[in-house]
């Protein structure tokens, strides 16, 4: 086979550099408990890539026809944890921003929004002067 030029990269029979297929085949039988750290130094190690440069790459990889084409069962299983995790992170943002529109909406009510609030939060009145001991000896009794 001819080699490559000088900068570029070598791209085998199925499309795929080297370099992706190393990360394919290594993703394939890479398994190590978390937070132990030997997955990121063997991916140091043996695919000559930082970890975020890694897994950027094994991102865009799982997403080409030629990936799939070489790893169909690693790619596809790849593609549905991903998924998951896309459902997960929207699920968890959704329900903050659930949140947050919540205390939204108590403040616009406190803070003299579209319904009068209560006179305890009006600014304008000194706090003292809304007790309800006041009131009741205000009123006469």
């Amino acid at each position: 086979m001819p080699r490559p030029a000088p900068g570029a990269r070598w791209v085998g029979v199925s499309g795929l550099s080297e370099r992706d297929r190393a990360i394919l085949d290594f993703e394939a039988v890479a398994v190590s408990p978390a937070g132990t750290g030997a997955k990121e130094e063997a991916i140091r190690d043996r695919c000559g890539l930082g970890v975020t440069a890694y897994y950027q790459r094994l991102n865009a990889l799982i997403d080409t026809r030629e990936a799939l084409a070489y790893a169909p069962g690693l790619v596809r299983r790849l593609r549905r944890v991903r998924r998951a995790r896309v459902r997960s992170r929207r699920d968890r943002s959704a329900d903050l921003a659930h949140v947050e529109r919540g205390h939204a909406a108590r403040r616009q009510v406190c803070q003299g929004g579209s319904h009068a609030p209560h006179p305890r939060h009006r600014r304008d009145v000194p706090r003292a002067e809304t007790s309800t001991f006041l009131r009741v000896k205000h009123a006469g009794m």
